[in-house]
């Protein structure tokens, strides 16, 4: 295949930058036709970043409602739309009015010759992309989210310093395709917290050294971002997360479907503090394909999303939010652990979560027979007595 060479050179490793560029390259690979002739030397339609922007699905573009971080941002945005011969009609501080922004005018993208995903020491900057200067590069906050973790600085004469990252225009272009792509969703505690789900690095070199079918496999990726959104927009613990995607039948039919016996994910969690982000959480995520079993058909109903538990363990002052929290903790001894005691840990305070509720209050009396009834079935199907 005659076209543009991609020499994907950048270290596959989980840091939050090489995380969104590989997974805008894969994004780009899934939505164009291209060869994999190496792991590191890739050839791909030079007109193919023009083709995917402008193919990007406009819903999915507005559920990118991420910040950006205030004037650390805004100077480095207006010189990259400059650099691409992009105008503006007004200022932009969020990455979907961006994103928005490049889907209209993708025929202004540039066409590709060769793209080179490297990274380099330069005088005091790390160069993401092929560029001397870092004139020549974009200094963006997401993308510098956390130390650079791909190079040794000891080696290299700066243990005293933090080098800026700066990207090519090109490398930004991928890098927001993989922001589009692994974004998962915004919740706010006590800070402004943003989520992201990727492919993990193993996951990566696989996928750039096999033929595999992308889209397919992106298709798999998305419906665990789906469910983790639904996860974490009730209530966030590790234990809950995990959980819930070791057991939910859906992913579980989604991974016969695609003949593949796991995939292995990486959660990051990034929080927006004044003017910059940092990096708060990498969670590893592994799901394995199971066997059909009632029990864990069960406890994906247990803890759905959209079901009594996690609906109430929104609210820390609800009277039983404690007992369900325990309720996901036995839930996860077993699932991960396989420790049947996390099972009766969870039964009784699924009973302990039901007698704190008042008969005589209407909406209390109800949650109630609710949970007197997944205690009932817990029993039966769990053959617990």
């Amino acid at each position: 295949m005659a076209g543009a060479v991609i020499n994907a050179y950048l270290p596959k490793d989980n840091s939050l930058a090489n995380l969104l560029i590989y997974e805008g390259l894969i994004f780009l690979l899934s939505r164009t036709p291209h060869n994999i002739d190496s792991p590191s030397t890739i050839t791909v339609n030079p007109e193919a970043l023009r083709e995917v922007y402008e193919n990007l699905d406009n819903g999915r573009i507005e559920m990118v409602n991420i910040a950006m971080a205030g004037k650390n941002d805004t100077g480095p945005v207006q010189k990259f739309l400059r650099k691409l011969k992009i105008k503006a009609t007004k200022k932009i501080t969020m990455y979907n009015v961006l994103l928005e922004l490049l889907n209209k005018k993708a025929s202004s993208l540039p066409t590709l010759d060769t793209l080179q995903l490297t990274l380099s020491i330069r005088k005091k900057f790390v160069a993401l992309g092929s560029f001397e200067s870092k004139d020549d590069g974009f200094s963006i906050q997401l993308f510098k989210a956390e130390r650079y973790t791909g190079l040794t600085s000891t080696e290299l004469k700066f243990t005293t310093e933090q080098l800026t990252t700066y990207l090519s225009a090109e490398l930004l272009l991928i890098g927001l395709l993989g922001i589009y792509s692994s974004f998962v969703a915004r919740v706010f505690e006590k800070s402004q917290y943003y989520y992201f789900l990727f492919f993990d690095a193993g996951e990566i070199n696989q996928i750039l050294n096999d033929p595999i079918d992308l889209a397919t496999l992106l298709s798999l990726k998305n419906d665990v971002r789906d469910e983790i959104q639904r996860i974490v927009e009730k209530h966030y613990s590790e234990e809950l997360l995990l959980t819930d995607l070791m057991v939910n039948v859906r992913l579980q039919r989604k991974l016969a479907q695609s003949n593949r016996s796991m995939i292995s994910l990486h959660l990051v969690r990034v929080a927006l503090e004044g003017q910059a982000y940092k990096v708060y959480q990498h969670l590893p995520l592994k799901i394995y394909r199971r066997g059909d079993n009632m029990a864990y058909e069960f406890l994906s109903r247990l803890l759905d999303p959209d079901g009594p538990i996690l609906e109430r363990l929104r609210n820390r002052n609800n009277p039983e939010h404690s007992n369900l929290l325990q309720v996901v903790y036995g839930t996860y001894r077993y699932v991960t652990l396989d420790d049947e005691y996390g099972l009766y840990i969870a039964l009784r305070e699924l009973l302990n979560a039901a007698a704190k509720l008042d008969e005589k209050k209407k909406n209390e009396s109800f949650l109630k027979r609710r949970y007197l009834s997944l205690a009932s079935e817990f029993r039966r199907v769990m053959v617990l007595d």
